[in-house]
C-alpha cells in the first residue's frame, strides 16, 4: 500500500506536546489572520474593479451597485455564505484551516505531527519552529536527497509505531484545530477595520493583468461561432492569461481602476471617484475588445 505522509513531522526530544500546542496558537494565530486579511481584500476589491470596468451596474447577473455600498462587507457576506454551503470534504471549505494530529511513537517516546494546511504562508510559519523538525515518509517515489537509507528506514518504522496498520490519524492521534468552526476572528478583522487588509491589496499592476485578463477573454468567448463549444471556449480563455500579448489592454486597465484604495472606500464610505472615468472605460473595453478577436483568429489560425 502506497504511504505518503510529506506533511509529517518530529517533536523536538524533550518537547511537551501540550506546551507546543500553545506555542503553535502563539506562533501562527498572527499569520492566519494575514491570510484570512487577504481573502478579503481580493474579494473586496474585485468588487471596486468591477465596477470601475463596468459602472454602477448590474453584469454578469451581479448587482455591483448593491455591492458597492459596503464594498468589504459584501464580500465578507459572500464569502461566509459560499463556506457555509460547503461540504466538509470540500477541499475549497475553510482554505486557510490549520490542523495537527499528534501522536507517541512507543519505541523512541518522540512525538510525531500531522500537519493539515493548504496555506503556503501557514506551512512555512510552522516550519520556522525550532521545535520540530520534517519527518516525513513515502513510498510512491525516492527519499530525499539529504536522508541516507538507514534514516529512511527508520522514518518508516517510527511512522508505523504511530500509525500501525494504517490507522487513520484520527483515531491513533491527538487532534487539534487552530480555529473552530464558527470563529469569528475574520468578522473581527472587518469589524475592526484591520490595516491588515489594507496591506494584502493586490499590487495595481496585478490587478491591471486581472482586468485585463477577464476582458480580453469575455471577448474573445463572445465572438466565438458556438459559445457552447467548451474545448473552444477553454483554449481562447486559457490562452488570455498571457497577458503580455496585449499590453496596451493592461496599460488601459491601470489607468482606469483606482490607484489609491483607503478603508473609506472598502467600507463605502466614500464613494468610487475616477477622473474622466467615461473615456477611461470606453479606451479599456474597446481595447479589450480588439485584443479578445485578435486573440480568437490566433487561436483559429493554429486549428
Amino acid at each position: 500500500m502506497s504511504t505518503k505522509l510529506h506533511h509529517g513531522y518530529r517533536l523536538a526530544e524533550g518537547v511537551d506536546p501540550f506546551d507546543f500546542i500553545a506555542t503553535v496558537r502563539a506562533h501562527i494565530d498572527p499569520v492566519r489572520d494575514r491570510a484570512d486579511a487577504r481573502i478579503l481584500a481580493e474579494r473586496t476589491i474585485d468588487i471596486i474593479d468591477k465596477a470601475a470596468v463596468r459602472g454602477a451596474v448590474t453584469h454578469a447577473g451581479t448587482d455591483l451597485a448593491a455591492l458597492m455600498k459596503t464594498p468589504l462587507i459584501s464580500a465578507y457576506m459572500a464569502y461566509e455564505e459560499e463556506q457555509a454551503e460547503l461540504k466538509d470534504t470540500d477541499r475549497r471549505q475553510d482554505p486557510n484551516r490549520f490542523e495537527l494530529s499528534i501522536g507517541r511513537d512507543s519505541v523512541s517516546g518522540r512525538h510525531a505531527v500531522l500537519l493539515f494546511a493548504e496555506e503556503s504562508s501557514l506551512v512555512e510559519a510552522f516550519r520556522t519552529l525550532p521545535e520540530v523538525e520534517q519527518y516525513g515518509y513515502w513510498n510512491n517515489t525516492d527519499r530525499p536527497d539529504d536522508v541516507t537509507k538507514a534514516q529512511w528506514e527508520d522514518r518508516r518504522a517510527f511512522w508505523d509505531r504511530v500509525l500501525p496498520g494504517y490507522t487513520a490519524p484520527v483515531v491513533a492521534m491527538m487532534s487539534w484545530r487552530l480555529r473552530g468552526t464558527y470563529d469569528g476572528a475574520m468578522t473581527g478583522l472587518v469589524a475592526n477595520r484591520s490595516p491588515l487588509i489594507l496591506e494584502e491589496l493586490p499590487d495595481l499592476d496585478r490587478r491591471a493583468r486581472r482586468a485585463a485578463h477577464s476582458a480580453v477573454a469575455d471577448a474573445a468567448v463572445r465572438a466565438l461561432p458556438d459559445r457552447n463549444e467548451m474545448n473552444a471556449v477553454w483554449r481562447v480563455v486559457s490562452r488570455s492569461f498571457d497577458t503580455t500579448q496585449f499590453p496596451e489592454v493592461v496599460d488601459a486597465a491601470a489607468a482606469l481602476l483606482p490607484a489609491e484604495v483607503d478603508m473609506d472606500l472598502l467600507l463605502g464610505d466614500r464613494p468610487l471617484l475616477i477622473d474622466d472615468v467615461d473615456t477611461k472605460r470606453a479606451a479599456f473595453l474597446g481595447l479589450a475588445e480588439a485584443a479578445g478577436k485578435r486573440l480568437l483568429q490566433a487561436e483559429q489560425g493554429e486549428d
